[in-house]
């Protein structure tokens, strides 16, 4: 464990390792269609985010994806002084929180400039930015190239579909999401790690005094991993919350979430979760194009049959993915 230094508050989890073995079916040594500065960053997040500073300023931003954000609304909506908060959150996550903010919204701005038809205006605009000139002026500081070069480069990067992505398309279906109350751990890594995640997360409803194996158990994909640099890709576990929280799940690392209701696609995956990106591509790469929608903001859902922490290693792990549609 490490201590940041000369700052109060417990002892700040060891970041993961980002040059272990590549798994190749989940994972890219670097992110084919993301910023040229990936590769040259040495320090992470946990992998486990426990430190309720950061993990109430993360709650807020979150919640405030496209409008004005301030450093000093954020620190106080974490409870702690402007001076503590912005050395806590850059020991913690490994960047500052207006570079934390900054790479979010052009991540999420180049997802849809990879997949989406809109405008680089409106784009922009949803993306927190006043004028098509700042935006443009940001992603190139970002990703040193323009906004409608990167959107020609990322698509011709995409691999091209085949024949049984467009049979796999042929079973998603669409439908509305209720509102649904949820209980979360955050977690970074690639999705190479998920398997260890919802193992951790068991160790903390069990410690929290909750029995892991009864609930119904919801991942929550929130980066694109052709954008984002895998040592920051955020990955959610989570229960369906009880009506009732006991206090030790009042307190951090769980946080509690209502995703609001809304429309989406949705595809069974009853493979090994190693395969789990070829669900993901089907919807994507070959269902989105042929259908009048747009993805919506939003992460993507991944509702598990069983708990995966009571799944056998390497066994189909039967899941439904969903993706908010506008």
């Amino acid at each position: 464990m490490v201590m940041a230094p000369d700052e109060d508050g417990p002892p700040l989890p060891d970041p993961p390792a980002q040059d272990g073995p590549l798994h190749e079916s989940l994972e890219f040594p670097t992110p084919p269609a993301g910023s040229p500065l990936s590769g040259r960053r040495t320090v992470f997040p946990p992998r486990m985010l426990s430190d309720p500073t950061v993990l109430r300023a993360l709650r807020f931003i979150e919640n405030n994806r496209t409008g004005p954000l301030t450093v000093t609304a954020i620190a106080e909506q974490a409870g702690v002084s402007l001076h503590h908060f912005q050395r806590r959150f850059a020991a913690v996550m490994g960047e500052t929180i207006g570079n934390h903010i900054r790479r979010l919204r052009l991540e999420g701005a180049a997802t849809r400039l990879m997949f989406s038809p809109e405008t680089i205006l409106s784009i922009a605009v949803s993306s927190g930015y006043g004028s098509a000139e700042a935006f443009a002026h940001a992603f190139q500081r970002q990703f040193q190239v323009s906004p409608t070069d990167y959107r020609a480069q990322a698509r011709a990067a995409i691999p091209p579909v085949g024949q049984e992505d467009h049979e796999r398309a042929l079973a998603v279906s669409t439908g509305w999401r209720e509102s649904t109350d949820l209980l979360v751990v955050r977690f970074y890594g690639s999705h190479a790690g998920v398997a260890d995640y919802w193992r951790l997360f068991a160790q903390q409803l069990a410690a929290a005094g909750l029995d892991p194996h009864a609930q119904r158990a919801v991942g929550m994909s929130l980066d694109n991993p052709k954008i984002t640099e895998r040592g920051f890709i955020r990955y959610d576990c989570a229960i369906e919350a009880p009506r009732v929280l006991p206090a030790p799940l009042k307190q951090a690392p769980f946080w509690r979430m209502t995703l609001a209701p809304t429309r989406v696609a949705r595809l069974r995956h009853e493979e090994s979760y190693d395969s789990v990106f070829s669900a993901y591509r089907a919807l994507t790469g070959a269902w989105l194009p042929s259908r009048q929608e747009q993805f919506g903001e939003g992460p993507a859902l991944e509702r598990y049959d069983f708990p995966p922490y009571t799944m056998p290693s390497g066994r189909p792990v039967p899941i439904t993915i969903e993706l908010t549609i506008v």
